[in-house]
């Protein structure tokens, strides 16, 4: 995947973020077109890392390689996205404050949008326009700081932003993580899914990764990343913001028997981000937000 010529992507990032702070571009709308992108949220690009926006340039999730990806043809290539896929994550908007700090521990990286190289722009000066940053490992690795284990890595590049203010108190985040910040295959629904991987980033959002077969048998590649949304089987309940087309309620009687369920049902209301091109039942899929993924229409109740 090429990089765009530096200046051309600076205008283009600096274009976006006029559009968004004006208002042009919707908090509905997806700057990258619910598509995976390099060129997108920082200038200069991150080599390695992928980008989609989730709405209105305020939240993104991110794919971050272990190598650039500059010469690579498709890094969606399943054994390439296997082997060499080190952290998924979402990211942030939000100015380098304490203040705009997510009280979530789990955002320890800051970003600016506007840098001289990628290396510098980590942190910032106080105020600075970026991106808070969660990184979740998902398989182990040798980082400069330390072995990571497959979870959320609370030591990737932590980037202490000052106070906008002599005094400031910050909210403690009261809701912890249920599977304790690591990958698991047993929350948050019952009878587990058996080609899923979970993590619960608190506050009622999971994160998950969907692969071809169930973990347990060899071969298994990544197909879908995602986020979750802890809600009920209702049009009300159901995230406003596009991509949370498909519902599983907390417990059936099988993993199949979990999508959609009886009005009103306790569940989460998933996002499903294609990492490959390739056919499902609905049609062809290509690596981004699949709308399509078995659509559970919720029931308009009170």
């Amino acid at each position: 995947m090429k990089n765009k010529h530096y200046i051309l992507s600076f205008l283009l990032v600096f274009t976006l973020t006029v559009m968004v702070f004006s208002g042009i571009v919707s908090a509905q709308g997806s700057i990258t077109d619910w598509k995976w992108s390099n060129d997108w949220p920082v200038s200069p690009p991150l080599p390695d890392h992928l980008w989609l926006d989730l709405g209105g340039g305020q939240e993104a999730f991110f794919l971050h390689f272990n190598q650039s990806l500059k010469d690579i043809e498709n890094p969606f290539d399943p054994e390439f996205i296997n082997k060499n896929l080190m952290y998924v994550g979402i990211a942030k908007r939000g100015r380098f404050f304490a203040e705009e700090k997510p009280a979530n521990p789990a955002y320890t990286h800051f970003h600016k949008l506007f840098a001289d190289s990628p290396s510098a722009g980590h942190g910032g000066s106080p105020g600075e326009d970026g991106y808070w940053l969660t990184h979740v490992a998902v398989q182990d690795l040798e980082r400069p700081w330390g072995l990571v284990e497959p979870g959320v890595d609370f030591n990737f590049m932590p980037t202490e932003p000052p106070a906008q203010f002599d005094s400031t108190t910050l909210n403690e985040y009261n809701v912890g993580s249920v599977t304790d910040w690591k990958w698991t295959q047993d929350w948050p629904v019952d009878p587990p899914l058996p080609d899923h991987l979970w993590i619960d980033i608190g506050g009622g959002r999971g994160l998950f990764l969907h692969y071809d077969r169930p973990i347990t048998e060899d071969g298994a590649e990544l197909i879908y990343v995602g986020d979750a949304i802890r809600g009920r089987f209702t049009t009300k309940s159901q995230p406003e913001v596009p991509g949370f087309v498909h519902f599983h309620q907390l417990k059936s009687e099988s993993p199949e028997g979990g999508h959609g369920g009886a009005p009103g049902a306790e569940g989460y209301w998933l996002r499903h981000i294609s990492v490959r091109k390739m056919e499902m039942p609905w049609g062809e899929v290509v690596p981004g937000v699949d709308f399509n993924f078995m659509i559970t229409p919720a029931p308009e109740i009170e």
